[in-house]
């Protein structure tokens, strides 16, 4: 993959100049609206629009997903080696994919911070998983004739990130000592 006179070849080289081009994106979009409009005259307006780079090019899901689904899978494949055929049964899960990849690098490097009663988002665990341990816990004691009070709280945080605070995620993020394009993934 080639961008600018960055040329990458392996994953993660990859996934930097993605970084960067999204990056530009963003410093571009920033930069325009925050550039007083009372400041631009209509020849710096045309030599703008002339002058149009690949940073200037804005992308949707729904535009990603419809170019997959219309994808011919009767064709060969493409440079990546993927068949259009796949592409285009797989346009709805690309996202759970980059999903997946992020959570595996965020996971192996926070398990160790992770407390052992966390069952949400780990291997071979869950809200299901907690339940049971602690409805063994409480039968446990009932066999023991353990008189005990047992007090819990399930809350379901599937919202939670509309509300987090981004700035406040983002230095977490950098005093685990993320300073990368997962840093900046993240960010923008």
């Amino acid at each position: 993959m080639t961008r600018g006179a960055k040329t990458a070849r392996g994953g993660e080289e990859i996934c930097d100049l993605f970084s960067e081009h999204f990056q530009s994106i963003y410093d571009d979009i920033v930069t325009n609206l925050t550039t007083k409009s009372s400041n631009i005259n209509k020849t710096a307006l045309h030599s703008c629009e002339t002058s149009l780079t690949i940073s200037s090019l804005t992308v949707s899901e729904y535009e990603v997903e419809r170019a997959l689904m219309g994808l011919d899978g009767s064709k060969a494949s493409g440079l990546d080696g993927l068949p259009p055929i796949i592409l285009k049964k797989c346009a709805e899960t690309p996202g759970k994919i980059l999903e997946s990849f992020i959570h595996k690098t965020i996971y192996w490097h926070v398990k160790e911070r992770l407390h052992p009663n966390q069952h949400g988002f780990q291997p071979k665990k869950s809200t299901t998983s907690h339940l049971a341990g602690f409805v063994n816990d409480i039968a446990r004691a009932l066999d023991k004739n353990k008189l005990c009070t047992s007090h819990s709280i399930y809350t379901d945080f599937s919202k939670a990130f509309d509300f987090i605070n981004h700035d406040l995620l983002i230095k977490k993020i950098m005093l685990m000592g993320d300073h990368g394009s997962l840093l900046r993934w993240c960010d923008s």
